[in-house]
């Protein structure tokens, strides 16, 4: 099963079938793997998907269980300054950090309660961000955590929001920052982006100029 994924694993039989209906019906194709021994009762039941179906599958598992997965990051810092802004707001969350290290760029989860998704949109999409603004959008988690990292270096926090399409693919990833460091934030940020544009001249020349030859 190369291009299939376990999403879940299951004590009994109906809960991993609950599970698959719920995907089946949302056009993604599950199986079941029933490795539990009938005699002694060992071994486990696990739910797989193909590997292009595993955030959406993943996402509508959460969905089922009461929550919805509104944030997530490498680092846990800017994940909990996301959940103490949203907790100023009277907006529990609850923080997960996962165990599987494939997913070195997704450590720390943010979630929140189905019935409270509404409420907390708004701050998802920046509309009741307050206190902080937006200095920088990349397309990559790794350059949000470049730059989130030089701005720890300087002493400002930061946090991500991020946002996906309806297949959950990553469309851009917006750092905020503190009002009164945003200016600071931006210099720097502004000066770090420069060096990586000469880098790049200074590589493209190197191989012009090794194509003379």
């Amino acid at each position: 099963m190369d291009n299939w994924v376990k999403i879940q694993s299951f004590e009994r039989l109906h809960q991993a079938e609950l599970r698959k209906d719920i995907l089946e019906q949302n056009d993604i194709v599950a199986v079941i793997v029933n490795e539990k021994d009938s005699f002694f009762l060992l071994g486990q039941i696990e739910l797989f998907v193909q590997k292009a179906d595993e955030k959406k599958a993943k996402a509508l598992i959460d969905q089922f269980s009461g929550l919805t997965k509104i944030n997530s990051f490498i680092d846990e810092k800017p994940v909990r300054i996301l959940q103490e802004i949203l907790a100023k707001a009277n907006i529990k969350t609850i923080l997960k950090q996962k165990a599987d290290d494939r997913y070195m760029l997704d450590n720390f989860e943010l979630y929140i309660d189905n019935e409270k998704l509404e409420e907390t949109i708004p701050f998802l999409t920046g509309e009741k961000i307050t206190g902080w603004s937006p200095v920088r959008t990349t397309r990559r988690v790794r350059q949000a955590k470049l730059n989130i990292n030089l701005l720890a270096e300087n002493n400002i926090d930061a946090f991500v929001i991020k946002k996906k399409d309806s297949n959950f693919h990553l469309e851009e990833v917006i750092i905020y920052v503190e009002n009164e460091k945003s200016a600071k934030a931006d210099k720097i940020l502004t000066e770090l982006n420069g060096w990586v544009k000469i880098k790049k001249i200074c590589l493209i020349m190197k191989w012009q100029s090794m194509k003379r030859f």
